[in-house]
């Protein structure tokens, strides 16, 4: 018994901790400058980071209890809704987007000065034109419906982050259901403080698709065209995760399955998109990929460098799809290439491994992963600001190179997918 009352008080404390980490970060980016500019507060970001995910390793080892889960999401919940500045650029073209009159005029924005009720913020983030929107038409009209009448942009930011917890909480529910490790992906969903920080208080709008294509990866089993439909609905969100959808069914299944998986994944996502793509869908994808290159890697050996490890590592993202689809093996170190799927290395985009990561059997490593490797990803917590994308991107190269190495080597170690997720 008491042994019982010190590994739940020992959880609790550890739950505490993340929480209360969790509550600094919140005040640093709620400052009313640019954190970047400050590397004695990238520092304290990238340190609370490194520990919430020490803690939080700690305990989904240890089973943490449901009401320490429960209080503590709770709690890095309600504090994400406090940030009402700094970090919500994308929330604020979201908005834009969904404001616009016409459904087309996103992929080519006309100019635009939006007035009154806090909606300036738009133009103050992005100036009087939007970039071509580069998602998806379902997203597009997802977010048309989701945020089109909202009165005021403050409306708007809580309507984001509210949809966004409840996929947060649906991946969760999700997780839950995956054998004996069901409890503590949960978990480490549940208390994860990166998912809270790029999903809530930021809002980026990538939790939606991931959410469909780990359904469809739990789908994929008994119900094949149902995982083919989730997957096909997240690549009319992203385009990138067309490429994740061929995860979602196991590689074990027969030619015959596989192609109908794939012919039902490609038919929504070609046809789904084609209303899009007369709209300027594929030119708004092009000229977005190519403005994030030119602007982010800017020139020098470091950043020609950076962006040619970037390209491997999706090369290697592409390999280790083929070799899952095709040949049901998983190798644990390719995980982290589905990130670099994007033009630019994104720190959230670290949360589309996840499929795979189920696939393979390291979902869990990833998830706690997630607090320490996001912010050290991150340009704006950069200790170099102004080669963080290349750095970031040298060292995904490196990995890569890596795990491509020990693949030719130790050929024994691409595995089968039994004993995992489907």
């Amino acid at each position: 018994m008491r042994s019982q009352n010190g590994s739940r008080g020992l959880a609790i404390t550890l739950a505490a901790v993340i929480v209360v980490l969790f509550a600094l970060q919140v005040w640093l980016v709620s400052l009313p400058y640019r954190i970047s500019g400050d590397r004695l507060h990238c520092a304290v970001m990238l340190l609370t980071g490194l520990f919430q995910t020490v803690c939080l390793a700690a305990l989904v080892l240890r089973n943490a209890t449901v009401w320490a889960t429960i209080a503590g999401a709770t709690v890095m919940a309600a504090l994400s809704f406090l940030v009402t500045k700094g970090p919500i650029a994308d929330a604020a073209a979201y908005t834009g987007y969904a404001k616009l009159p016409q459904f087309s005029e996103a992929y080519a924005p006309p100019a635009r000065t939006f007035h009154g009720n806090g909606f300036d913020v738009i133009n103050a983030y992005w100036g009087k034109r939007l970039p071509p929107l580069d998602y998806g038409p379902l997203w597009l009209e997802y977010d048309r419906v989701t945020l089109g009448s909202a009165p005021t942009f403050g409306n708007a930011l809580v309507r984001l982050r509210l949809l966004n917890l409840l996929w947060l909480l649906a991946l969760a529910a999700g997780l839950r259901k995956v054998g004996d490790a069901g409890t503590r992906l949960a978990t480490a969903t549940l208390l994860n403080p990166g998912l809270y920080f790029y999903f809530i208080i930021e809002a980026h709008n990538d939790i939606l698709p991931i959410v469909l294509v780990v359904t469809a990866v739990l789908l994929s089993k008994q119900h094949p065209l149902l995982g083919a439909i989730c997957s096909g609905a997240a690549g009319l969100m992203k385009i990138p995760f067309f490429l994740l959808g061929f995860l979602a069914l196991p590689g074990n299944r027969s030619v015959r399955q596989r192609v109908a998986y794939v012919a039902v994944l490609a038919a929504i996502v070609i046809c789904g998109s084609w209303i899009a793509f007369r709209a300027g869908y594929g030119s708004a994808l092009f000229s977005i990929g190519h403005a994030q290159v030119g602007t982010t890697y800017g020139t020098g050996l470091l950043h020609d460098t950076g962006l040619a490890l970037h390209v491997l590592a999706a090369c290697t993202a592409f390999i280790a799809t083929a070799l899952a689809f095709f040949g049901n093996a998983y190798y644990g170190p390719l995980v982290l290439s589905f990130s670099a799927l994007g033009a630019v290395l994104y720190p959230w985009y670290i949360t589309w491994c996840l499929p795979y990561a189920l696939r393979q059997g390291s979902a869990l490593t990833l998830l706690v992963a997630v607090p320490a490797l996001t912010h050290v990803l991150d340009p704006m917590f950069s200790l170099y600001p102004s080669h963080a994308f290349a750095l970031t991107d040298a060292f995904y190269g490196v990995v890569t190179l890596l795990a491509v190495y020990a693949l030719l080597a130790r050929r024994k170690n691409l595995r089968p997918a039994s004993g995992r997720v489907g």
